[in-house]
């Protein structure tokens, strides 16, 4: 009865499958115990040790978050750096065994069994076994062909003294040490035996019934490694009474090779493993770090641990606790071997922190991937991880050189894996070379139809790039696409897991050819919409704006999403808010009654991490929201985390505070704090992201001296030009970035005139008021109807003034004078005392939720007040609002005569 509430645990974290528990997964398993009578290892040893290096990667693939969220289960990457003929027999004087260890080839360790096979006990097998491994990964670090695994896979298991080894572990099953055992079993498998083989179950069974009896972390690390290695499930059936004990020794954990190999089961386990469970194992580590035991110099374990908590459902909470145990090894990176410091900068990405040890990951990884060109190395996928740490967070600058490197990187990728890599890059570097992208997609095309692939995350990963790259389009992926996504529909696997259905449905509503697939398709998504979750509502709502689905069925489908919004809300007990506020917004849905639910939740997030600040500032950005408890409490985050945080997410956070107007409570901590960490990441900054930084310092009058003399001088002016050049939005970015540069450049001007920078920005000032004189952003009539009334107020229409035009390149709809007795006078009057400045705005000058004028327009009426001007707003929605003229007549007399000045 133990089994049920684990398993219970596990189908709440994976609610996709609870419907169809009994229908597939009996099915599923009844196929998996089949035992195998032969050395059959999958359809070939290649597609085995391909798997096994890869599965772990897109195991859970289908749980993609907004950022393709895919989870690090590669924790065995550690353990292949071992050599395995040292692990367990390293200081024995048996000599079968030391002739055994300097074995250097095939034919050697089976000469040495041929010649003392009389003398071959459990000890000798298990040794061979573990040389042989050594003797396979060096056979594939020189050997890097397709067919490399199936060639030494041939060598070993076609031998006939081979076969007698695998024949003398079955006779001596019961007289092996259990330790030992589970040696054996693990490494067989890596060789590229099958879990269903005949013999694999034995192992199976006689591992797991004695550690039902007689429990023992570190055998059973090594069986839990070998069991979780291919399947999810079936593990979970087979080791439902050893969990109990797992759990257990969380408490009697006291020592550091426990410490890794408790991890390495709780790692295969973290399905079930609950939060209370979690929070004993994270309390243990939190203990073994303060007493001493646990350190920097046990770097191995330490990455276990961070791998382990880095999955989704704990990252979020855990984000400091993450970066506390990185920050621990910062000083023990440039030791790091090239698979562990791809797993830190694995989870480093996935968090964004900390901050601090982002140089070391990219120094090292240059390093790394000098020596594997110095020594022809042609790990593809390495190679391409490593580049991407370099890529990711670096300034656009290098974005150039990037995209050549790309094009022989894909010349040279073959298998999905470093292809799935190299996607993603193509899509940050933002390639525009037509003729690259589709040389991409074909080969991914080719890899499909070679290699299993899942067919849906050839599909996400198609969607996600269209996302990137709008005005590209590979009709022959499509095509596969289509085709392979109706054979699943007619053989009924799209309707079977919810994640499939969704997958499907988004390619369907961006390239579907059959209206009445994708109408299906709604149709079932709305009889499930209890089992959709944040991500997939983001997912569906990025494809409804573009799809050319008839309106009443994008209503539908928004209804759809509405409701399982409104479900989640109600009945899940922790929810993603900001995924969910965001899919609102992306799909220009945000008038909705859980909206402010969803604010309420957003306030209410604890605890932060850089990921949902990331996505904090989205929804506020996007929706004009000012909640000030949000920005007090993301500014509260950077102060007390300033080692974490990148300047990629400080930047966002600053440049939100001006965009809302709003100055945090603790604004005398977190500006400097927030100017050390751009400073500290300049280099890797976009030029917009540098001048936002700056104008948002400037607002907040904690603009420092170096920062306007790191942007005002010729070399900061290249290094934009040289940016803009190569940009990949022409027809936006350059746009943003010059009207940056001229709001700052007239900031400084005004507000540090110390600094003697010059304005050079007049005639494109001059530009943008005479295309806002011929496009205004509010309707003529209101400027028509305003100046009506404001002359009557006036009495004389000519003292009247409208059209302004400051210096610095500021434009004023009317201009009121007045003399010292508040009487209103001409604009050539000797006795002007006092000017009013009336500027007609559309509601979007002001921010929603808790409402105040936002940054920009502050900073607008900062500056007129300095030229001596008195500025009143008019908004066109109170305009409207008033229906009589004696209204309308009032409202202006107190625009114009101000209460203080009465």
């Amino acid at each position: 009865m133990r089994f049920y509430p684990v398993f219970r645990n596990f189908i709440n974290k994976n609610s996709n499958i609870s419907h169809i528990f009994r229908d597939t997964i009996l099915k599923k398993n009844s196929k998996a115990f089949t035992c195998e009578h032969s050395f059959k290892y999958v359809s070939s040893i290649y597609e085995n040790q391909y798997r096994k290096k890869h599965l772990d990667t897109f195991r859970n693939a289908k749980n993609v978050s907004e950022i393709e969220d895919l989870e690090l289960l590669e924790t065995e990457v550690l353990e292949e750096e071992k050599t395995a003929s040292l692990i367990l027999f390293n200081k024995s004087e048996d000599d079968i065994l030391h002739m055994l260890s300097k074995a250097a080839s095939i034919e050697e360790v089976f000469m040495i069994f041929t010649d003392n096979k009389t003398k071959f006990n459990c000890e000798h097998i298990t040794q061979t076994i573990l040389v042989l491994y050594d003797l396979q990964k060096i056979y594939f670090k020189i050997n890097m062909q397709p067919n490399a695994s199936s060639n030494f896979a041939e060598t070993v298991f076609n031998s006939n003294a081979f076969r007698r080894i695998i024949n003398l572990i079955d006779i001596k099953l019961n007289k092996f040490d259990t330790l030992y055992l589970s040696y054996t079993f693990l490494y067989l498998n890596k060789l590229g035996f099958n879990i269903n083989n005949c013999l694999m179950q034995k192992i199976d069974n006689f591992m797991r019934f004695k550690l039902e009896k007689d429990f023992n972390l570190h055998e059973a690390s090594n069986y839990f490694k070998t069991i979780f290695l291919e399947d999810e499930i079936k593990p979970i059936y087979q080791v439902v009474n050893i969990i109990p004990n797992v759990f257990k020794s969380i408490d009697d954990c006291s020592n550091i090779d426990d410490v890794g190999y408790l991890t390495d089961c709780l790692n295969k386990l973290h399905l079930i493993v609950n939060t209370d469970e979690f929070e004993r194992y994270k309390k243990k580590i939190k203990s073994l770090l303060g007493n001493g035991i646990l350190t920097s110099e046990h770097t191995k374990v330490l990455i276990k641990i961070i791998l382990l908590i880095n999955y989704p459902h704990w990252r979020v909470d855990n984000s400091e606790f993450i970066s506390k145990c990185i920050l621990l090894m910062e000083k023990k990176i440039d030791a790091f071997t090239l698979d562990e410091l791809i797993l830190l900068y694995g989870v480093f990405f996935k968090n964004q922190e900390p901050g601090d040890i982002l140089t070391a990951i990219q120094r090292n990884a240059s390093k790394f991937i000098r020596q594997m060109e110095e020594y022809g190395t042609t790990d593809m996928e390495k190679k391409v991880k490593l580049f991407s740490s370099l890529i990711y967070f670096s300034s656009p600058l290098h974005k150039v050189e990037y995209r050549k490197v790309m094009a022989d990187y894909i010349d040279n990728s073959f298998y999905f894996p470093e292809l799935f890599n190299l996607r993603k890059l193509l899509c940050y570097v933002k390639i525009k070379d037509k003729n690259l992208c589709n040389k991409y997609w074909d080969k991914v095309l080719e890899a499909a139809e070679k290699q299993k692939i899942n067919i849906y995350i050839i599909c996400q990963n198609y969607l996600n790039f269209k996302t990137d790259l709008e005005d590209f389009r590979h009709y022959e992926i499509e095509n596969y696409l289509n085709k392979k996504l109706i054979e699943e529909l007619r053989n009924g696997n799209v309707t079977i897991l919810p994640s499939n259905l969704i997958d499907c449905l988004c390619f369907f509503l961006s390239y579907g050819k059959n209206k009445e697939i994708t109408e299906n398709l709604i149709y079932h998504l709305g009889s499930i919409y209890t089992q959709i979750s944040e991500v997939d509502c983001l997912k569906i709502s990025q494809h409804i704006l573009s799809s050319k689905i008839r309106p009443s069925l994008k209503q539908d489908l928004r209804g759809i999403l509405n409701r399982a919004t409104e479900h989640i809300i109600a009945y899940k007990s922790k929810i993603n808010a900001t995924v969910l506020f965001k899919a609102c917004v992306v799909r220009n849905d945000t008038d909705h009654d859980f909206i402010n639910d969803l604010i309420t939740y957003i306030k209410n997030t604890e605890p932060l991490s850089s990921k949902t600040i990331e996505n904090m500032v989205y929804c506020l950005m996007t929706t004009n929201v000012l909640v000030p408890e949000i920005i007090n409490k993301v500014t509260s985050y950077i102060v007390n985390n300033r080692r974490s945080m990148l300047a990629f997410n400080v930047d966002k956070v600053l440049f939100l505070c001006f965009f809302l107007g709003y100055c945090p409570i603790n604004a005398e901590s977190f500006f400097p704090i927030a100017s050390d960490i751009i400073l500290r990441d300049q280099e890797r900054l976009s030029g917009l992201s540098f001048l936002q930084s700056a104008l948002a310092l400037c607002y907040f009058n904690r603009l420092p001296n170096s920062f306007i003399r790191q942007i005002f001088n010729v070399e900061f002016m290249d290094k934009l030009d040289i940016e803009l050049a190569n940009c990949y939005y022409k027809d936006k970015y350059p746009q943003r970035v010059r009207q940056h540069l001229m709001e700052l450049n007239r900031s400084v001007c005004l507000e540090y005139p110390e600094n003697n920078v010059p304005w050079f920005h007049q005639k494109y000032t001059d530009e943008i008021i005479k295309k806002l004189m011929l496009e205004k952003s509010y309707p003529k009539y209101f400027t028509t109807s305003v100046k009506e009334y404001l002359a009557q107020v006036i009495d004389k229409e000519e003292y009247l003034t409208q059209d302004v035009r400051t210096p610095y390149g500021y434009y004023i709809d009317f201009v009121v004078y007045m003399n010292h007795k508040q009487e209103i006078v001409s604009e050539t009057s000797k006795d002007i005392t006092s000017k009013i400045a009336l500027l007609l705005v559309r509601p979007h000058v002001f921010t929603k939720f808790y409402i105040n004028l936002k940054g920009k327009f502050q900073m607008k009426k900062r500056h007129l007040e300095m030229f001596g001007y008195t500025v009143s707003i008019i908004n066109i929605d109170e305009w409207l609002n008033l229906l009589y003229a004696e209204e309308r007549l009032e409202f202006l007399k107190n625009k114009i005569w101000l209460e203080e000045q009465k």
